[in-house]
């Protein structure tokens, strides 16, 4: 079950004080409701405004450790699959940092490819570090049903 939109109120009501508070201010409530009524808008900019604050001023990429942990608490809860490429990341420890290109195709990547990877396709332009996954993610499911055959 879905919760209910936000909708605005019919008419906005004013307020006696309400100097400092603007169309541009910390509590418009008008942004608020256009951020309401495009959630998916309005967490891909959420999204890329962390690339740009976890990125140090004069460089170019995150570091790993910082770009998982945003990935944690942003995409973990929303898309499932970002879980397995956390586990991998870690499994495989070599990744240093990264840039913007891999931190909106990682998003991407999660929106588009089911959790059992049933659409991925190879030939498509991921980086390489989600073809890495896609290749470790293959490999262990291979490897799971063998662990789990007991012998007598």
């Amino acid at each position: 079950m879905q919760p209910p939109s936000v909708q605005p109120p019919a008419t906005p009501a004013k307020k006696r004080g309400t100097q400092g508070t603007s169309e541009t201010g910390p509590y418009n409530r008008q942004k608020y409701f256009q951020y309401a009524a495009n959630k998916d808008k309005t967490f891909l900019e959420l999204y890329t405004f962390c690339f740009n604050l976890a990125k140090p001023p004069a460089g170019r990429n995150i570091d790993i450790e910082t770009a998982c942990a945003f990935w944690s608490v942003l995409v973990a809860p929303k898309y499932p699959i970002m879980n397995d490429i956390l586990k991998f990341i870690a499994d495989k420890g070599t990744y240093k940092g990264v840039n913007k290109d891999l931190w909106n195709m990682t998003l991407e990547f999660c929106r588009t490819v089911h959790p059992d990877l049933s659409n991925y396709e190879t030939d498509g332009a991921w980086p390489t570090m989600l073809d890495d996954f896609v290749a470790w993610k293959k490999s262990s499911e291979r490897q799971a049903p063998e662990e789990q055959i007991e012998v007598v």
